[in-house]
């Protein structure tokens, strides 16, 4: 039997495992091996990927309506529903103080970085993908999106790191421990990527040379991912780090947050000349200080004397 087989008939007679327990049962490498199958079987229509009870993404057959797998299928459904009919953005408020953050509540986004490490001693390919928590037809489609856009981005995936690992930017220089704190007290952070459009801080990547544009991820797809992952995690608060000039912030704008979100913020540093250094140092660090404060007070300036502004842009 291929691998293809013998996942499908797996999950035909063991419904509902997860990505993690087929590659335990069969023991097909990587994990990822294991993912893609799952998601291109659930494209052909011959298995269903949904949320299920303990907030996993699971396999069934196409056939199977257990009541077991009901709430998983309602969770789909609203979140289907939330994209399909996002509601209405207010219109932008200025708001000059970042109230206290609860992380296990709050999502964090943010820009990827040009320079990454291209250390290859160490091999890691059995973290999670974005792509396990997203509906089926969104993570399709983001996953369509990457493999066409690998050529142009010159994606290399002979080494795999976690996000955090491998950008190396000043951004993510200046924010020292703050990753891990935050990851630790179970904040979730996404960041937006121009060779994999947007992934979770801890999801295994490749190297790859491509700035982040939009226009390689057409119909507002990395916007429907962000507000489609919010909804699957039911954030309550959301954060975004950007400059104010890139086209990260335009995607962050444009993203139509669920109902479940009562405040997002986007926090931008003032414009100065060396922005291309400073700014991303001055995001940074002014994550380090949340990662620390849960705040960000409102005289805070970076090291190199940058004042931040806190726009909110949804919520109450």
């Amino acid at each position: 039997m291929t691998n293809r087989e013998r996942i499908l008939a797996l999950i035909q007679t063991k419904p509902g495992l997860t990505d993690a327990e087929i590659r335990e049962r069969t023991g097909i490498q990587p994990h990822q091996q294991v993912n893609q199958i799952c998601r291109k079987l659930a494209l052909s229509g011959l298995i269903c990927r949904s949320t299920g009870p303990e907030g996993q993404i699971i396999n069934t057959p196409r056939n199977v309506h257990s009541s077991n797998h009901q709430p998983a299928e309602r969770h789909a459904s609203e979140t289907r529903a939330i994209i399909a009919h996002p509601p209405p953005r207010p219109p932008v408020e200025k708001f000059h103080e970042l109230p206290y953050l609860e992380f296990s509540k709050t999502l964090f986004v943010l820009p990827c970085s040009g320079r990454k490490t291209k250390d290859r001693r160490q091999l890691r390919d059995d973290g999670t993908s974005i792509l396990d928590n997203l509906p089926d037809n969104l993570a399709n489609e983001l996953h369509t999106k990457r493999v066409g856009n690998v050529p142009a981005a010159k994606v290399d995936e002979s080494a795999l790191l976690p996000a955090v690992e491998r950008y190396i930017g000043y951004l993510y220089q200046a924010a020292g421990s703050a990753f891990a704190v935050l990851l630790d007290s179970e904040a979730d952070v996404l960041i937006i990527s121009g060779g994999y459009g947007v992934v979770l801080a801890r999801e295994p990547i490749g190297l790859y040379d491509q700035k982040y544009r939009e226009s390689m991820w057409p119909n507002d797809l990395i916007p429907r991912c962000l507000a489609a992952y919010a909804c699957r995690i039911r954030a309550e608060s959301v954060v975004g780090l950007f400059s104010t000039t890139t086209e990260y912030v335009s995607t962050f704008r444009k993203t139509s947050w669920p109902r479940t979100v009562k405040q997002a913020f986007l926090i931008s540093p003032e414009r100065t000349q060396g922005a291309m250094v400073k700014a991303p140092r001055a995001l940074g660090e002014a994550l380090e200080v949340i990662s620390r404060d849960h705040t960000l007070r409102p005289n805070w300036t970076s090291s190199d004397g940058l004042s931040m502004r806190v726009t909110r842009i949804a919520g109450e």
